[in-house]
């Protein structure tokens, strides 16, 4: 993505990274790849090379009941609003901006704001271009600790997901995870070729849109913010997604297929202890 985005452009640079990107994948006994857009990347540039290749969609366990409860639409003066929430990294990949526009074109309606929480190498370009718009329906809010931020997600409204269109690898951002174990819907601007499209597309968990088609995304965002009873039926069905794909359970089943287990019965799967990944993009 660094090359992609024009942040690497070092050739000799390059050149180091990709040798040592091979001889990590050349001693590997499997490659796990966390989106299947990118079993394209590996048949294009080491097609010549037999890896064994999976994909391995990120996972979450959020024990609910002991997240801290908190109370961030009061302190914000947000009450009554429908509260569009970004949580993660502010960087190049990420195409901030594009947020930016977004709550730009939609200056003209109160009863909407954007809430970002996190922090990156495009923080002060971003508090820069909020400023250059005078917006007032957008506010920036510094990271806070894990589990605090778990329990703010299930606050707001609508989760947003924002990705550089020029992006050629492809990744699922780790924050759709804590959207939507919270239920909410997510309304996601991608790169061409993201999982997503078919994720949250055909599960009717979301709203996904090719990034740059800043019309349709404005649109999008009206019809979620007017649609109470859509963003709860989203909401359920991406709770049903998250079970199905992005839990523990699942990612433990997907890593004991990848190994022979001919004495491991199937009622023991829930007692494998699989580290929880909690992604910060």
């Amino acid at each position: 993505w660094a090359v992609d985005a024009g942040v690497l452009r070092s050739r000799l640079i390059y050149r180091y990274l990709r040798w040592k990107e091979i001889q990590q994948y050349d001693s590997a006994d499997v490659i796990a790849l966390q989106s299947r857009g990118d079993l394209k990347y590996f048949e294009q540039n080491f097609g010549q090379r037999r890896y064994r290749l999976e994909v391995f969609y990120n996972w979450i366990a959020l024990p609910g009941h002991r997240l801290p409860k908190t109370q961030y639409r009061d302190k914000l003066g947000l009450q009554g609003k429908v509260v569009f929430f970004y949580g993660g990294n502010f960087g190049i990949a990420q195409d901030m901006e594009n947020i930016v526009r977004l709550a730009s074109s939609l200056s003209g309606h109160p009863e909407i704001h954007f809430l970002l929480v996190g922090e990156g190498s495009e923080t002060q370009r971003l508090q820069r271009m909020i400023a250059e718009r005078h917006l007032t329906n957008i506010r920036i809010l510094s990271p806070i600790a894990q589990q605090e931020y778990l329990g703010m997600v299930s606050e707001f409204d609508i989760g947003l997901v924002t990705l550089d269109r020029r992006l050629t690898t492809q990744n699922i951002p780790g924050k759709i995870l804590g959207y939507l174990y919270w239920g909410l819907p997510i309304l996601a601007s991608l790169n061409p070729g993201n999982d997503l499209f078919d994720l949250l597309g055909k599960n009717q968990a979301g709203v996904c849109l090719l990034n740059g088609e800043d019309e349709k995304l404005k649109h999008a965002a009206l019809r979620l913010a007017a649609d109470a009873n859509l963003r709860t039926q989203m909401g359920s069905k991406g709770r049903a997604l998250l079970k199905e794909t992005f839990s523990v359970h699942s990612a433990a089943r997907r890593v004991l297929q990848c190994f022979p287990q001919p004495n491991v019965p199937g009622e023991r799967l829930e007692q494998v202890q699989v580290p929880v990944a909690h992604a910060s993009d």
